[in-house]
């Protein structure tokens, strides 16, 4: 990543579409189980659940982004207490840290999603699987 410096900061209104579009994108495409629903029927019916997940005032997303353009987002994570809803990192910053990054000083203990690197992440920090535990 050389000189460019990422920083966590609280998502804001214009993150949404991002946000929005990366989450659905990431988990039709990488959990076999969604790529079995009509596309258009996923993104629509799903995509009304991530928004109104979003609006839930105890839902908090944490971004990384480029101290020196702080709109440029490489990564978030998406969570309420313990519990992990959704992280994304851009494909040429994984492997830097970023998620330890966007969730030092919270102990998640589960996640509602799952993907085969999500998977891999999960088993390595001990987070269990559970996609009926919403908080």
């Amino acid at each position: 990543m050389g000189d460019v410096k990422i920083i966590k900061r609280r998502a804001v209104e214009g993150d949404r579409s991002f946000i929005l579009s990366t989450w659905l994108r990431g988990q039709y495409w990488k959990n076999d189980y969604f790529t079995k629903m009509d596309k258009d029927d996923y993104f629509k019916d799903f995509g009304a659940a991530v928004n109104t997940l979003l609006n839930v005032p105890s839902v908090n997303v944490f971004c990384a982004v480029l101290e020196d353009s702080p709109d440029t987002i490489i990564g978030y994570l998406v969570f309420c207490n313990a519990v992990a809803y959704w992280a994304y990192v851009k494909k040429d910053y994984r492997k830097n840290g970023i998620l330890n990054m966007l969730s030092t000083d919270l102990e998640l203990s589960h996640t509602i999603s799952s993907t085969r690197i999500g998977d891999a992440i999960c088993k390595k920090k001990r987070i269990k699987f559970n996609p009926f535990k919403l908080t």
